[in-house]
């Protein structure tokens, strides 16, 4: 997936798949866990979380994002994420500093 920023001379393109992490929820003995798999790996998910089923893997550009996609799927509500948002210092998009700290668009900033 691509994103066009920019007027009629400058325009910059954000290849937003590069962006995206995998997120993936499990059943386990004691309920449910939901984990990016950029810090987890199934095994880990197995042995340290009991994990024993997988339900569902998520794409998502944030962990805010993630976690809405995640609560909506579980029917638990919407999500509440941390803080205020904050408009990112490098393109202004809104981006939450005291959660993940990630702008869908630049990524990791705090």
């Amino acid at each position: 997936m691509y994103i066009e920023t920019g007027g009629l001379v400058n325009t910059t393109v954000i290849r937003l798949d590069r962006m995206m992490k995998k997120y993936q929820a499990w059943k386990t003995e004691e309920g449910e866990v939901f984990a990016s798999m950029d810090t987890h790996s199934v095994e880990e998910l197995k042995e340290v979380y009991k994990a024993t089923e997988f339900l569902f893997e998520i794409e998502a550009a944030t962990g805010e994002e993630a976690a809405a996609i995640y609560n909506l799927r579980m029917n638990f509500g919407a999500h509440e994420p941390m803080g205020e948002p904050e408009n990112c210092p490098n393109c202004g998009s809104w981006f939450y500093p005291q959660g993940s700290g990630e702008c869908w668009k630049c990524g990791k900033i705090c």
